[in-house]
């Protein structure tokens, strides 16, 4: 990928130069011979063209490798400073070296050399070489930019995952232990709600999105377990279910948003849990009341992550949290 970039690169410098040379020594003839086509006939053509086109292409090129040449400083003031200094020295020694090789190539009514239009030339070709330079480089750097943010999001979404999964099991395993002596039936609820939601987890993998329909069936066998590890004082209300269609968010949203409520809230006999999940055309919203556990120290990371994933889709998760309710709104993707 990165030959045929850097080919396709070198052959638009090589077409940009043979048109900037056509344009520039149309002017040029215009301009010092009062005339766009200032030959005797063919043969005296196509020798000022090939001599004035070999020196202009030879310069470009010249500096195109100057300008393009990987980079040996990283700071811009100080590149173009080298940059500048090797391209003058340049010229000089080519407009120093021009008259006596044109003698000894046999034209001497082509030796003379016009430092005006070299200079001119060198510098126009070189701003334009140094423009296109940063261009491109800024163009990378934003490319690389995002490619890192979606790789580093990617990495702490597997990591999340990798912590959460397990977590989850090993206490699903103990509810389960304290189910099978006191409520077989429940018992077998749990076990299969469990199996449910863990072929969903296999499922959604290395998913970017999932259906709102298929999230929420899985947050049902989700908050059914809670129920029964927090003996029916954890439950959920969902709202507006008619407006479920065609809508996708990141996988896993409603489970971590859920899981959020129970780490950081009091969920006991004394203070049942309810969480309300509404949904309309534009987004979803979950919320709570606020019992929050006097030792526990919101860290926020969960929601940290949740709201940098969904800006890599260019959305906006949102929370508010007025003191007595929290609620979380969740944009469809």
């Amino acid at each position: 990928m990165k030959d045929k970039i850097t080919l396709r690169l070198v052959l638009m410098l090589l077409l940009g130069i043979v048109g900037y040379y056509i344009v520039f020594q149309g002017f040029y003839n215009l301009m010092m011979y009062k005339s766009m086509y200032p030959y005797e006939d063919i043969p005296d053509m196509l020798t000022g063209v090939t001599l004035n086109f070999v020196p202009t292409f030879l310069q470009s090129v010249f500096i195109a490798l100057v300008v393009f040449w990987p980079s040996r400083e990283r700071n811009i003031e100080r590149k173009i400073a080298i940059d500048a200094l090797l391209v003058t020295a340049m010229l000089v020694a080519f407009n120093l070296a021009f008259p006596p090789v044109m003698k000894i190539l046999g034209f001497p009514q082509w030796s003379g050399v016009n430092w005006g239009g070299s200079a001119f030339n060198a510098i126009f070709v070189f701003l334009g070489m140094e423009t296109t330079f940063y261009v491109l480089s800024f163009k990378q750097s934003l490319r690389e930019t995002e490619t890192q943010k979606r790789l580093a999001l990617q990495y702490r979404y597997d990591a999340l995952k990798a912590q959460v999964n397990p977590h989850f099991l090993f206490n699903s395993l103990n509810i389960l232990y304290s189910l099978v002596s006191i409520d077989q039936q429940r018992s077998k609820e749990f076990v299969l709600a469990l199996s449910h939601m863990y072929r969903y987890v296999m499922s959604q993998q290395n998913q970017d999105t999932v259906s709102l329909r298929d999230e929420l069936d899985f947050l049902h066998n989700y908050v059914g377990v809670l129920e029964m590890r927090y003996r029916d004082q954890f439950s959920m209300v969902v709202e507006g279910e008619e407006h479920i269609g065609d809508q996708s968010i990141v996988p896993f949203t409603m489970q971590l948003l859920i899981e959020n409520v129970t780490k950081h809230n009091v969920i006991s006999t004394q203070y049942p849990m309810t969480v309300t999940v509404v949904i309309t055309d534009e987004h979803v919203t979950v919320s709570n009341p606020i019992r929050e556990r006097p030792s526990e120290s919101p860290s926020h990371v969960g929601l940290n992550y949740i709201t940098e994933l969904y800006q890599s889709h260019g959305k906006q998760f949102s929370v508010d949290n007025d003191g007595k309710t929290f609620t979380a709104t969740v944009p469809f993707i």
